[in-house]
């Protein structure tokens, strides 16, 4: 019955192979640049990324191309949870 279900997509399939930590230096640099782009650094938006930013400095530290198993599930979670952040002013900048 189990094997008669779809499989579940996961949403870093896309990344399958990019080393967890590239993948992380990535997105710091695309929400830097987001937050660079902000007009109210003051606004909800901009500390979550301000805040993501200062977390994911925090952890990537000493040796990046061989995290410990405690850093790379804490950068995998923090990759999860920062997929979305920016992304509404990222649209409207691409719009405009």
């Amino acid at each position: 019955m189990r094997a008669a279900l779809a499989p579940i997509m996961q949403p870093c399939t896309a990344h399958a192979g990019v080393p967890l930590v590239e993948r992380t230096l990535t997105r710091m640099l695309e929400l830097d640049a987001i937050l660079e782009h902000m007009r109210d650094r003051s606004s909800r938006e901009a500390r979550a990324i301000d805040t993501a930013l200062a977390l994911a400095e925090s952890l990537v530290t000493g040796d990046i191309e061989h995290p410990s198993d405690v850093v790379s599930h804490a950068l995998a979670r923090w990759l999860e949870r920062t997929r979305n952040l920016g992304r509404s002013i990222d649209q409207a900048r691409h719009a405009a």
